[in-house]
C-alpha cells in the first residue's frame, strides 16, 4: 500500500512548484503518483497543482475543472463537512493535520449524488523563502476497501459472538493443549460455574461419566484423540458432574479446528442435555415392558405385523397352543397351523388388509399342539404414523370354538323349533284333505253311479293333489344345501309360504304376489327358505285374522358397492312393533311370543343374511297414530295407507356373489 508523504515535503515541493523550477521529469512523477496529491494557495485555498489521482478521486474529468479555483468553489460537495475548516486552521497556525480513515464525500460522478469514501490523508502547511505560510500540500489515500472489509469482518465477527452466545447447545473452544480458550452461555448453565479460561483444561464439568457409572478421567476424553488426529468424535454420551454433585446426561460432538496451515489448531466441542430424552426413553422402556408383560398375560392369542404383514411377534399363547418355537411361525410361518381348507381365503384376506389398510377379520380354525382344529376369531388393525402411513399391525386371535359348537346346537334347536311348526301347519294342510278323501271314498263305496263315481274320483284326485303339493314344498324346504346354486328369490319365496297356504286361507289373510326379479343369484336355497319361512311366519303372527301380507321383488343398487342386487319385501299389516323391540329384534333369545317363540328364529337369519353379504333393514307402525320406529334410513314400503299399522323387511342380496 502506498504512504503518505514526510510533512517537510509540502515545504520544498511548495517552494519549487510556486517557482515554476520543478524539473519535468520530477513533475511527471508526482502527476502519475499511485497518491492522490493538491498544492493549494493563500487562504482561500486556490488549486496550483493536482495529479492525476486526484482528479480522479474529485470526479472530475480533467485538473483544468478546479484549478485556479478556491476549494470551496472547486468541491462544493464538502460543504457542511469539517475540512474546510481544518484548512483554515493548518493555514492559520501552521500546524499540519494527519486524517485516519476519515469519511469524505465526492461527487464522482458529476451527477449530484455524493457517494461515501474512506480515506487517510494530512493537510501540510508551505512557506515561501521568509518562513511565511503560503499555502498548503494535500495528500491523500483512499482505504475504502480495507475499511468495508474490516467492518464486514467486525460485524461478521459480532454476529458469530451473538449467535454462539445464543445457541441452544452449549459449545467451548479449546487450543492445541486442550486449554478452554471460551465457551457460550448455555456451557456455563450445564457446567453450573465458570472455567478460567486459559487456565482450565479439558471441560468445564467437575468430572464425567460413561452410561455404565464409570469415571471418565478428563485427560481421557474423547478430545484428546481428535487433537491427535483431526477425526471428529460424534454422539458420544456421557454424564457432567455439576459443583452440587448433580449429574446431567449429554451427548457431545467434538470437530477440530485447523490453522491456514491445515495443522490442527484446536476443536470445537458442542454439548446438549438429553435429560428429557433420556426420561422419555425410559418411560417408553417402561411402557413396551408393561405392554409386553399385559400381552404375554392375555389368555387371547395377541401378534404384530411389519407395515408389508410379515409377523414379527407372538405372545407366549401362541407357542404354548402351537406347540411350535418362535421363529417357526415368524414371518409367514403361521400358515402351517391354519386348517388347510381356511389358508387360501385367510391369505386373501390378509393380503387385501395390508394393501388397502382396511381392518383385518376371519374366522377360521387353528390346529393345536395335539392336532385338534379350534374355530378362532382373528383381527387385526393397522397403526398409522403422522403422515398416515402404516406402520405396524396389531391383531388378536380369539378362541371361539365353543362359541361355534353352542352357536350350531341353538341352530339345530331353531330347526327343530321350525319343523314343529311346520309339521303343525302341514298336518292342518293335509288333514284337511284326508278328511275330504276318506268321506269321498266312503261315498263311493256306496254309490252305483258311473258318473257320480267319477264325480268323487276327480275330487279326490285334486284333494291329493294338494297333499302333494305340500309334500313337495316340505321336502325342498328341508333338503339341505350343501352347495351355493343359482335360484330365483321368488321361487324361494313361493317353497316357503306353500306350507302357510292353508292357514293363510283359513285365517282370511289376503296374499299379495308382486314378483320383477331380474335374474337369479348365487345362494344356499334351503338357508335362504328357512330365513324367507321365519318372516313369513312372523307376519302371519302379526297378522292372524285378516289383515294382508305382501311379497315383493324388485332390482335394486347395492349401496355398498352400487352393484346391481335384488331387494326382497316382506310386509304385513299386523299389529307392528315399538322401538325398543326394533332394536333387540336380531338378539338371539329375545321373543315377544311368551313360551310360544325360542327367540333364535331372526337371529339365525340374520347369521345367514350376514353369510350372503344381504343387508336387512326394518320400519314398523304399531297403531294408526304412532310415528314408525325404523332401524334402517330407508325401506321401500307397500302401496298403503300411511296410517295402517304394520311391517315392511326389506332384504337387499347382491346378484354378484362367491363362496368358498
Amino acid at each position: 500500500m502506498s504512504t503518505l508523504p514526510h510533512p517537510d515535503f509540502a515545504a520544498n515541493f511548495g517552494s519549487l512548484a510556486q517557482a515554476g523550477e520543478t524539473p519535468d521529469h520530477i513533475r511527471e512523477v508526482f502527476l502519475h503518483a499511485p497518491v492522490a496529491i493538491a498544492l493549494l494557495t493563500g487562504p482561500e485555498h486556490r488549486f496550483a497543482f493536482v495529479n492525476h489521482r486526484c482528479v480522479r478521486l474529485f470526479g472530475r474529468n480533467s485538473a483544468a475543472e478546479v484549478l485556479g479555483k478556491p476549494v470551496r468553489e472547486a468541491l462544493p460537495e464538502l460543504a457542511g463537512q469539517p475540512y474546510f475548516d481544518l484548512m483554515d486552521n493548518v493555514y492559520r497556525t501552521g500546524e499540519h493535520f494527519i486524517g485516519n480513515e476519515l469519511l469524505i464525500p465526492f461527487d464522482r460522478e458529476g451527477s449530484g449524488q455524493t457517494s461515501e469514501a474512506y480515506f487517510n490523508f494530512i493537510y501540510q502547511p508551505t512557506r515561501d523563502a521568509h518562513g511565511k505560510i503560503e499555502g498548503m500540500l494535500a495528500t491523500a489515500i483512499e482505504v475504502t476497501e480495507q475499511v468495508v472489509a474490516r467492518e464486514a469482518i467486525r460485524a461478521s465477527e459480532e454476529r458469530y459472538r451473538v449467535l454462539y452466545g445464543a445457541l441452544p447447545v452449549a459449545a467451548f473452544v479449546c487450543d492445541r493443549d486442550a486449554v478452554i480458550q471460551n465457551y457460550n452461555s448455555r456451557a456455563v448453565e450445564l457446567w453450573g460455574r465458570e472455567p478460567r479460561v486459559g487456565v482450565e483444561r479439558h471441560c468445564g464439568s467437575m468430572k464425567l461419566w460413561l452410561p455404565n457409572g464409570t469415571q471418565l478421567p478428563h485427560a481421557q476424553s474423547p478430545m484428546i484423540e481428535v487433537l491427535r488426529t483431526g477425526i471428529s468424535a460424534r454422539n458420544i454420551e456421557v454424564s457432567i458432574e455439576r459443583p452440587d454433585g448433580s449429574r446431567i446426561p449429554v451427548i457431545v460432538n467434538f470437530c477440530p479446528l485447523r490453522d491456514s496451515c491445515g495443522e490442527i489448531a484446536g476443536v470445537v466441542t458442542s454439548f446438549d442435555d438429553i435429560t428429557e430424552r433420556k426420561q422419555a426413553e425410559e418411560t417408553l422402556r417402561q411402557s413396551v415392558e408393561n405392554t409386553r408383560f399385559i400381552m404375554e398375560s392375555m389368555p387371547q392369542k395377541v401378534f404384530t405385523a411389519t407395515a408389508g404383514g410379515e409377523v414379527d411377534y407372538f405372545n407366549a399363547q401362541w407357542m404354548d397352543y402351537t406347540g411350535l418355537t418362535y421363529e417357526e411361525i415368524k414371518d409367514w410361518g403361521w400358515m402351517q397351523f391354519v386348517h388347510p381348507e381356511d389358508v387360501e381365503e385367510t391369505v386373501r384376506l390378509w393380503l387385501h388388509a395390508i394393501e388397502s389398510g382396511d381392518p383385518f377379520q376371519i374366522e377360521h380354525r387353528f390346529r393345536r399342539a395335539d392336532g385338534e382344529y379350534r374355530w378362532h376369531l382373528s383381527r387385526a388393525s393397522a397403526l398409522r404414523n403422522a403422515a398416515g402411513e402404516i406402520v405396524m399391525w396389531t391383531g388378536s386371535n380369539t378362541d371361539i370354538h365353543d362359541r361355534i359348537l353352542a352357536e350350531e346346537a341353538l341352530r339345530k334347536t331353531e330347526k327343530l323349533a321350525v319343523t314343529g311348526r311346520l309339521a303343525a301347519s302341514i298336518s292342518h294342510e293335509i288333514n284337511n284333505p284326508l278328511e275330504a278323501v276318506t268321506n269321498l271314498i266312503y261315498l263311493m263305496k256306496t254309490e252305483t253311479s258311473i258318473e257320480d263315481l267319477q264325480a268323487y274320483a276327480r275330487q279326490a284326485e285334486e284333494e291329493l293333489a294338494r297333499i302333494s303339493h305340500v309334500v313337495t314344498h316340505t321336502l325342498r324346504f328341508h333338503r339341505q344345501s350343501t352347495r351355493a346354486t343359482e335360484e330365483r328369490l321368488s321361487a324361494l319365496l313361493d317353497s316357503a309360504v306353500a306350507v302357510y297356504q292353508g292357514r293363510l286361507k283359513s285365517s282370511g289373510t289376503a296374499l299379495h304376489r308382486d314378483y320383477r326379479d331380474p335374474g337369479t343369484v348365487l345362494c344356499f336355497a334351503s338357508e335362504l327358505r328357512q330365513v324367507f319361512s321365519n318372516f313369513i311366519g312372523n307376519a302371519y303372527d302379526a297378522t292372524r285374522l285378516g289383515g294382508r301380507i305382501v311379497l315383493r321383488t324388485r332390482p335394486a343398487t347395492d349401496w355398498k358397492t352400487g352393484s346391481s342386487a335384488i331387494r326382497v319385501t316382506i310386509a304385513d299389516s299386523g299389529h307392528g312393533m315399538d322401538k325398543q323391540t326394533l332394536k333387540r329384534l336380531f338378539e338371539p333369545f329375545f321373543t315377544t311370543k311368551d313360551i310360544h317363540g325360542t327367540g333364535l328364529g331372526l337371529w339365525i337369519s340374520a347369521d345367514i343374511l350376514k353369510k350372503h353379504h344381504a343387508t336387512v333393514r326394518v320400519r314398523s307402525r304399531q297403531t294408526k297414530s304412532a310415528t314408525p320406529a325404523s332401524t334402517g334410513k330407508e325401506v321401500n314400503s307397500e302401496a298403503k295407507d300411511d296410517n295402517e299399522s304394520g311391517t315392511v323387511f326389506s332384504l337387499v342380496f347382491p346378484t354378484f356373489l362367491s363362496f368358498p
